[in-house]
């Protein structure tokens, strides 16, 4: 039976591309109504001269922040179609996972997620690949020594994707 995979839509970095566009394109969209109304800020200002001041402002501003939502959404984009290319187009190694390690760089709600290594010694060339799975929010106990998919790009072992989906329990928080 095969599982779908997970896929977060809360990804931290999803939350920033949507809120950073949410309050970017407003600013830029007055912005651009403020300078195409430049003739009557003109008018009614003590001061004439400085009329375009406001709109460069939330131009600037707006193009500020909807710069940075997009590029977030962007990268989010062009990661999610790597990874879904590395499982369609590239072949599946069994690696034995040799640990589990807490990712101390983040911290959610005063917990830090759990990351999986495992290791794949390549036949053919006997260099030893380590790869490190997403980052999950319980401890998978038991894991350690098992065997886990992991599919890679044949020309670039960089590019890879630990499928820990498939042998992870489904976790549902009441």
């Amino acid at each position: 039976m095969a599982r779908k995979k997970s896929v977060n839509p809360y990804s931290v970095q999803s939350v920033l591309g949507i809120v950073f566009t949410a309050i970017g394109v407003p600013f830029l969209v007055i912005g651009i109504i403020l300078a195409m109304n430049i003739r009557s800020l003109m008018e009614d200002t003590s001061d004439p001269e400085q009329a375009w001041i406001l709109p460069f402002v939330f131009v600037l501003i707006g193009a500020i922040f909807a710069a940075i939502g997009l590029g977030f959404v962007i990268w989010l984009i062009r990661k999610n179609k790597a990874i879904k290319k590395v499982i369609e187009g590239g072949y599946t190694v069994n690696a034995v996972i040799s640990d589990i390690v807490i990712n101390n760089s983040i911290e959610i709600n005063g917990r830090n997620p759990y990351v999986i290594s495992c290791q794949y010694q390549d036949p053919r060339t006997g260099i030893l690949h380590i790869f490190r799975s997403k980052n999950i929010m319980f401890f998978p106990r038991g894991l350690v020594g098992s065997t886990v998919r992991v599919f890679v790009d044949p020309q670039n072992f960089k590019n890879y994707y630990v499928d820990i989906d498939s042998m992870l329990p489904q976790v549902q928080i009441h």
